[in-house]
């Protein structure tokens, strides 16, 4: 199962970059479009949003979108409910550029999930979502544990 994963991971990382290309996009920059299309509602969402839910710092979020922004695909609004903030939007030209290649994503998605029906497809989300989370509180573990054993060997 985790050669499986790590080829997964690998493909993702593959298509990932093969439909950020068709946008003109790195795939980091693709991945970030996406989940802002996807997850933006009526009026945008916050940074911090967004990097928790892709699970990524916030300081990769405001250096991707800044890009994004430059190039008019985005745009980052005052947040009424929170001054210290600004809601990120797909501006009318990022929407256009999606709806450009969307025949192609939707085609890609359907031969990369195309092993799933529906039924599998919701089980695989549940199952990865706790998958991303035990890896998460894993991975912070071993920092600190990796941090503690630097400190042991720097005091000796």
């Amino acid at each position: 199962m985790v050669y499986d994963l790590l080829f997964v991971s690998d493909a993702l990382r593959v298509v990932r970059s093969h439909l950020g290309s068709l946008l003109g996009l790195s795939g980091p920059q693709y991945v970030l479009l996406m989940a802002i299309t996807r997850r933006q509602g009526e009026d945008g969402l916050t940074g911090s949003a967004l990097a928790a839910y892709l699970r990524v710092t916030n300081a990769f979020v405001a250096a991707e979108s800044r890009v994004l922004t430059e190039r008019g695909f985005i745009d980052k609004r005052p947040n009424p409910r929170d001054g210290r903030s600004v809601l990120i939007v797909l501006t009318p030209k990022g929407r256009r550029l999606i709806e450009r290649v969307a025949p192609r994503i939707q085609a890609v998605n359907d031969r990369l999930f195309g092993c799933l029906d529906r039924d599998d497809f919701i089980a695989a989300k549940r199952i990865f979502a706790g998958l991303a989370e035990t890896a998460r509180v894993t991975v912070e573990q071993l920092e600190v544990l990796n941090a503690a054993a630097a400190l042991a060997e720097s005091q000796t």
